[in-house]
């Protein structure tokens, strides 16, 4: 996929012309990647970029001003040095994190389906999107991190009739990967896994974009505006 130049300012630094999917080559390369794998209670994490300005308004302005193809590029290439970690030597199911139908309709696409047909490409696997949202859930762009645990506790998911074939099948020499764009509280990734977790798997892990843990430092939110 070509790279998308649009011919108006950064949206991080304001200042240079040829963007990348509204973002500057030169804020571009301030995209921090991420070294180690993480774990909320006992389940593994990988994610390709740390949470920083950079990282947070490229995803933004990909996620809500509809530069999909800007954010799938510079997926596609992050993933090639990333590949470099081997995953696993066994089957892999990827399974996106779902919007609410109203938001996939105004949106046109999810972000979580994007990254994990990305990995499913690099890795291999299939991509199943066998979970649902049954609930709307108002956006966590301007909560502090309060608010977000409060909201991102009520987020619930469940299977859909492709998800409800998984049950009957015979998963164990197969590991399975939730994946979404960011993780901050990692509430929405255990509500998730609440669903799958049953399922007679090797593995289930988490696979996010971004790795926003950094959100917990004061200086950051202040810097985020949260």
């Amino acid at each position: 996929m070509a790279p998308l130049f649009l011919n108006k300012k950064c949206f991080i630094c304001s200042s240079h012309k040829a963007c990348f999917a509204g973002v500057c080559l030169s804020c571009l390369s301030n995209l921090q990647g991420v070294e180690e794998s993480w774990s909320i209670e006992v389940i593994q994490g990988f994610s390709i970029w740390k949470l920083n300005h950079v990282s947070h308004q490229f995803l933004r302005c990909c996620k809500y001003m509809g530069y999909e193809n800007g954010f799938q590029f510079q997926l596609q290439r992050e993933l090639e040095r990333f590949h470099q970690k081997k995953l696993s030597d066994v089957k892999i199911i990827w399974i996106p994190i779902p919007l609410h139908w109203i938001r996939m309709k105004e949106r046109g696409f999810n972000q979580a389906k994007i990254v994990a047909n990305e990995l499913q490409r690099i890795y291999g696997g299939e991509v199943w999107d066998c979970l649902s949202r049954p609930k709307e859930n108002i956006s966590l762009t301007q909560m502090n991190l309060k608010r977000r645990k409060e909201e991102t506790k009520n987020r619930i998911f469940q299977f859909n009739p492709l998800g409800k074939s998984l049950i009957s099948m015979n998963l164990a020499s197969t590991r399975i990967f939730i994946v979404d764009d960011m993780v901050t509280t990692g509430a929405t990734l255990l509500a998730a896994y609440q669903v799958v977790k049953n399922l007679d798997v090797l593995s289930i892990d988490f696979f996010t974009a971004i790795q926003g843990f950094q959100l917990l430092r004061s200086d950051f939110q202040k810097e985020m505006g949260v």
